[in-house]
Order: structure tokens, then C-alpha cells, then sequence
């Protein structure tokens, strides 16, 4: 058990002891079904706050070798599903915070993950020989060729270099690192399962081509995991029972999204709402929004126009296919407004498949927004 090689389930417990937690334990069934499949690379894309890292957390804490997982799950749904027995505590599970990792680098960050990881899967299989062995995709490979046994990898906040857009080359040695994890054939037959979570989607231009065996699931295209990160409307029904809060008022603030046409909202309005007993802009708080202003501010082919009818509850269309899911190549209204769906500004009501436009509206960050 270590800190990133089969983590304990103390984040996991953290959560749990949480007086408002939400049940998303059968997010774990969707991705037993995908385990040891082509649909095994996952890549989940969602606004800051949004139940990124919790489930992050959870994956973890049921895949790990590193404890016995049976009583943290016991009490919830996961725990009634034909596959539960099956895969829980099954794997050697990677865990990896690239924000952390970033936070802290005093040299590469890619040289940061390979040392650690490697100092702690040297004390998790102390059978195996890493000789010669300099980084953590050769001693998955060194593992999984000694003992058979295969990986869970799980990296919260992968694109945080990406969205602070480093040096080109440091930026190419992250994506060889991701590309040596999840695409070389000898290291990819380890891994049972990888689940990968950020803001943007994959990088179109410059990762794409080199992580294109992931399946993404996005604001835009959420797919079977919708209802699994971020709040549905049965979840804030329960907690306002349980709140003593008038769901109705709740709604007005943060019916926000729709995914897969369920109503989606943002779980840190409404626990700050609920905890605090009032309704206010809680997720406009948590970051600041100047970088998006600059982009609005200059106006592409009539942008204020469009969001000054947004505001009035008026839908605009746009192509998304324009973005290139970097913020420094953002030079038209389309790849803004998508940039805006992805960062959680924006929501999308409809489809038209007929001329491939979406339908958006501003999503409601605040009552004000509304």
C-alpha cells in the first residue's frame, strides 16, 4: 500500500463521511462491463467541481490490492451488482494527481511520477527485478510479465499542463509519458482499465493522435456515464428532504445542465447551498473567470450579440467540431462558445442531426444567470 501503487482508502473514507453524500457507486458497473475490453481507456471531461476527484477516489478505493474494500462499499448500490464480487479489491491500482504533481515539481514532471512510482512498486513487488528499469510504464510492463497480474490506472486533472498551456517541449515529454502508458502495445496489455478525468477533452492537434484508443465522454457527449458525475435531479430532491430546503428554489439556481436529457447540477453549488442554508453563486466563487472574459471580450464574428441573447433565454447554434480543445488556438466564435460548453459556462439544450448544429444556453452559475 502506498500513496500512488494501491492506495489506502482514506481519501475514499473522506468522502464518505461526508453528511451529504451522493451514492454514485454504480458508476463502478459501467466500468467492470468495459474491464479487459477495447473500451477499457476511458477519458472523462468535466467542469472544475464537479465530482471529478470523488470519483476518482471511489475507482480507487475499489479496484486497490491495497485493502480490504468490502465495509466501505457494504451500504451502497454497488454492493447488490452481479459484478461486485468479481472485481472488487482485483487489481494493482495507479493513482496520480497531476495537479498535485504539478503543484510540487522542482524538477520534470514527468521525472517526478516516474521517481516515486517506481520507488513504491520496488516495496509492492520486491520479487521483481527493475533492473535497468527507468520509468513507470517499462516497470508496469516488468510486472505484468513476472507475476501476470495487471493495472487500474486512474490520473485526475491530466490536461493541467495543457490548460496552463507550458513550453511546447515540456508539453511533449507529459504527452510521450501518457502515449509510452495507454498506446504501446506491451505496456496496454497490462491495463486492465484506465480512467482519465480533466476539464477538456483530449487535445485534438497534439494528443489525439497518440491517446486515440480512449472512448470520451464530454459535456457534450456524456454517453452512458451522465448520470455519475455531477448531481441528477433525483439526487438534489433527496438532499433538500434531507436539507430541509425547498427544492423548488434549488432548482431555479442550479438547473444548469443536460446530458443525455437528464438535468444535470453542479454538486459544489449545491452542497455550499445546502451547508450554508442559502442559495448564491458558490461556483463562480472557486476560480476566477478572467481568462474567459478576455476571450468574450473580443467579440468573434459577433459573439456579444449571441451571448447578450443567451442571457435572454434566446438558443444560439454553432459547429463544435472547430475546436481544437486548446485554449491558445481558440480564434473563432464556435471553438469559444464550445470552449465555454466544456469549462461548464455554457449548456447544450438540443441536437439537430440534420445540419450537425447543438443549441445552447447559458448555464445557470448563479440566480442572477437565470
Amino acid at each position: 500500500m502506498g500513496l500512488y501503487i494501491n492506495p489506502s482508502l482514506d481519501s475514499f473514507k473522506i468522502d464518505r463521511n461526508d453528511n451529504l453524500y451522493v451514492d454514485k457507486s454504480m458508476l463502478l458497473s459501467v466500468l467492470n462491463s468495459r474491464i479487459d475490453s477495447d473500451n477499457r481507456f476511458i477519458c472523462i471531461s468535466r467542469p472544475r467541481r464537479f465530482g471529478k476527484t470523488m470519483a476518482a477516489n471511489m475507482i480507487a478505493a475499489y479496484y486497490t490490492k491495497g485493502a480490504d474494500s468490502h465495509v466501505a462499499f457494504s451500504d451502497l448500490a454497488i454492493k447488490n451488482d452481479p459484478s461486485f464480487e468479481k472485481y472488487v479489491n482485483n487489481y494493482n491500482v495507479i493513482k496520480l494527481d497531476m495537479n498535485s504533481f504539478n503543484e510540487k515539481k522542482k524538477v520534470s514532471l514527468v521525472d517526478e511520477i516516474n521517481k516515486k512510482c517506481l520507488k513504491e512498486l520496488k516495496k509492492e513487488f520486491p520479487l521483481v527485478d527493475f533492473t535497468d528499469v527507468g520509468s513507470l510504464s517499462e516497470a508496469i510492463t516488468e510486472v505484468y510479465l513476472e507475476t501476470n497480474e495487471k493495472f487500474v490506472i486512474i490520473i485526475d486533472e491530466y490536461d493541467v499542463l495543457i490548460r496552463e498551456r507550458v513550453s511546447q517541449p515540456e508539453l511533449d515529454e507529459y504527452v510521450s509519458f501518457l502515449s509510452s502508458l495507454f498506446k504501446a502495445s506491451d505496456t496496454s496489455s497490462a491495463i486492465a482499465l484506465a480512467y482519465i478525468t480533466g476539464i477538456l477533452p483530449i487535445v485534438k492537434d497534439v494528443v489525439y493522435s497518440r491517446l486515440n484508443n480512449f472512448k470520451e465522454f464530454t459535456m457534450i457527449k456524456p454517453g452512458p456515464f451522465a448520470p455519475f458525475v455531477g448531481f441528477t435531479e433525483d439526487e438534489v430532491k433527496s438532499l433538500s428532504l434531507k436539507a430541509n430546503m425547498d427544492f423548488k428554489k434549488l432548482k431555479l439556481w442550479y438547473d444548469g445542465y443536460t446530458l443525455n436529457n437528464l438535468e444535470i447540477y453542479s454538486p459544489i453549488s449545491l452542497i455550499e447551498a445546502i451547508s450554508y442554508g442559502i442559495c448564491d453563486n458558490y461556483w463562480t466563487q472557486t476560480a476566477s473567470f478572467e481568462n474567459i472574459k478576455s476571450y468574450v471580450s473580443s467579440n468573434f464574428q459577433g459573439l456579444k450579440e449571441d451571448v447578450c441573447k443567451m442571457i435572454e433565454g434566446e438558443e444560439v447554434s454553432l459547429d463544435t467540431l472547430t475546436f481544437t480543445n486548446r485554449l491558445d488556438q481558440i480564434n473563432s466564435k464556435d471553438s469559444l462558445l464550445t470552449a465555454l460548453v466544456h469549462f461548464g459556462y455554457l449548456s447544450i439544450r438540443e441536437y439537430y442531426e440534420n445540419d450537425a448544429s447543438y443549441k445552447f444556453l447559458l448555464a445557470p452559475v448563479g440566480n442572477n444567470q437565470k
